[in-house]
């Protein structure tokens, strides 16, 4: 990992919760570029990444398997030098892709 990840230890500096549109590249669909309110944000480093399988905050434990998040999650370097907090909400079913869609979170 980048020596840059210790950026991502302050508070962001603005949260978004937006959809965005995302190029990928590879065979794992690694965000390439994004974009958002006019902007397009060329990927120039992936410093982190996760998924994340939670059922969210709640308590309840009598979930369901198809209630579980289904997201990966990237923090982002731009060649502008922003950093950047995206995801992929993959949904939770493969047939169903037009609930698959990209997010920004947030910018640090």
């Amino acid at each position: 990992m980048s020596s840059a990840f210790n950026d991502w230890q302050s508070s962001p500096r603005r949260f978004f919760g937006k959809a965005i549109d995302v190029e990928v590249e590879g065979e794992v669909h690694r965000p390439a570029s994004f974009s958002f309110d006019g902007e397009t944000h060329v990927v120039k480093e992936i410093l982190f990444y996760r998924q994340d399988y939670g059922f969210g905050k709640e308590s309840d434990r009598r979930h369901k398997w198809w209630q579980r998040h289904h997201r990966n999650y990237y923090r982002v370097r731009t060649e502008e030098d922003k950093l950047f907090e995206i995801y992929h909400d993959r949904g939770a079913s493969s047939e169903h892709k037009n609930y698959r869609r990209w997010y920004v979170t947030r910018q640090f």
